[in-house]
């Protein structure tokens, strides 16, 4: 009986090793275009591609889901789609929080000790999709390069172990001028945030434990975006301009799944479930799956 005890305390100490040595940087680009985003400058996230994974297809929403940042980044947060989560708006309107459930509470209830922080361009993402106490969270309002900043400052020295960092100048940029691939000032926007993601990707380099971490970076939006007629850009519909976002990973080791065809926003959950222990994924009610293997 005394080796069946040792045995599970040993087995609970691995896991909590492995856990702790396990990181995601998760990188939001509010109103990001993959088709815009492909031709921009960008060598910083055109590295990530490179050695990683570019899924440049991806849907944002299904049966109708609005393209807005509410229900999107819920879906990107939740791994399920608004008929689950209930979040069909920006105001969060007759919303059930009790199905609201980020990947921190679905790590927390597979009893694994991670921990989440959150900075943030657009404070809903903390006071609405969060809603709840995590180990860090910070709303960065200026769009002059602070998210960047704070985000690598606290990258480098964080006991967090995932780090969920949302940059907002594009879709400022898409809304002004218009989300569009001759849209020179939304191109200047993306490139601008590929600067920041090459800050970010630098902290996590710099991290005293940095040699002994394994890091999963990934990047994604919450919606894409169209030209209106005259003067600016909106999102909300169902366009494939406003439905189609990109997910880039990049880590070591990583492969793509083999019966990985299509990918949707609600991937993005499922693949850090696996990212801690496969085992995870089919054991909640999930509507995305892994789109890489380890």
């Amino acid at each position: 009986m005394k080796r069946i005890y040792l045995f599970i305390i040993l087995n609970i100490f691995l896991n909590i090793l492995i856990a702790s040595s396990k990181k995601v940087l998760l990188i939001g680009i509010d109103g990001c275009r993959p088709d815009v985003l492909k031709i921009a400058n960008t060598p910083n996230i055109d590295q990530l591609i490179n050695k990683g994974i570019f899924f440049d297809n991806t849907l944002s929403s299904v049966n109708n889901q609005p393209t807005r940042s509410g229900p999107g980044w819920t879906s990107l947060l939740t791994g399920v789609w608004y008929d689950k989560h209930t979040v069909k708006d920006n105001l969060f309107k007759n919303v059930d929080n009790s199905k609201i459930v980020t990947f921190d509470e679905l790590l927390t209830k597979s009893s694994l000790n991670i921990k989440t922080s959150v900075l943030t361009m657009w404070n809903p993402i903390i006071t609405k999709i969060f809603d709840k106490e995590l180990f860090f969270t910070s709303h960065i309002e200026p769009y002059d390069g602070s998210i960047a900043i704070e985000s690598k400052k606290h990258i480098i020295n964080t006991e967090s172990d995932i780090i969920f960092v949302h940059i907002d100048n594009a879709d400022l940029a898409g809304h002004l001028y218009g989300y569009s691939l001759n849209g020179k000032r939304y191109i200047n926007a993306i490139e601008e945030v590929d600067s920041y993601v090459g800050e970010l990707k630098k902290a996590t380099e710099l991290r005293k434990n940095y040699n002994d971490e394994e890091w999963l970076i990934i990047i994604s939006s919450d919606h894409g975006g169209r030209k209106k007629i005259l003067l600016g850009g909106t999102h909300g519909g169902q366009t494939e301009e406003e439905r189609i976002i990109p997910i880039i990973l990049y880590a070591r080791n990583i492969s793509k799944k083999s019966d990985v065809n299509e990918t949707y926003i609600v991937d993005i959950v499922p693949t850090i479930l696996s990212f801690y222990d496969s085992k995870l994924v089919n054991k909640f009610n999930l509507d995305g799956k892994a789109l890489i293997e380890f």
